[in-house]
């Protein structure tokens, strides 16, 4: 499937809740949507963040960012959900029966409150293929500046 494909057109509605939100299964497949299509009401989506609603986001071994009030989620978590990778959402459960939202290498977990709101969206991007990645093109480079033969030391 191309990424293009998955987009809506501008003709179709904006993915919006039914009703209100009070499961971590409708809160993740919100999220997935948000990521597969970028085709979300998204002020219908922050009318259901709460005022101590908190996103941490951390892309591999760098520090997390936090954005720690629902003010600060309305301003900033679409830049959060604004990424592409060549990937299709998928939703997995992990041995506690919790639900996962994994992305290519994001994965994406939401957690309530006691009242059943939305607590804590964590987004954690894997980046150790990007590491792998980068350190064997540097080994590549060194051993090709080793073995690098002038022309004139051959005569």
């Amino acid at each position: 499937i191309e990424y293009d494909d998955l987009r809506f057109g501008t003709d179709e509605s904006e993915y919006a809740f039914i009703s209100a939100p009070t499961t971590v299964k409708d809160w993740t497949t919100a999220l997935s949507i948000w990521l597969e299509t970028a085709n979300v009401d998204v002020d219908d989506f922050y009318q259901y963040i709460d005022e101590d609603t908190r996103v941490v986001f951390q892309k591999g071994d760098a520090e997390s960012i936090t954005l720690e009030s629902g003010l600060d989620v309305e301003d900033y978590f679409d830049q959060l959900m604004n990424q592409h990778f060549d990937a299709v959402p998928h939703i997995i459960r992990d041995e506690e029966d919790g639900l996962i939202l994994t992305y290519g290498p994001m994965s994406t977990i939401a957690t309530l409150n006691e009242e059943g709101g939305l607590a804590l969206i964590s987004i954690y991007i894997d980046t150790r293929d990007e590491d792998e990645a980068t350190d064997e093109v540097g080994y590549i480079e060194e051993d090709l500046t080793k073995d690098t033969i002038i022309e004139e030391d051959l005569y």
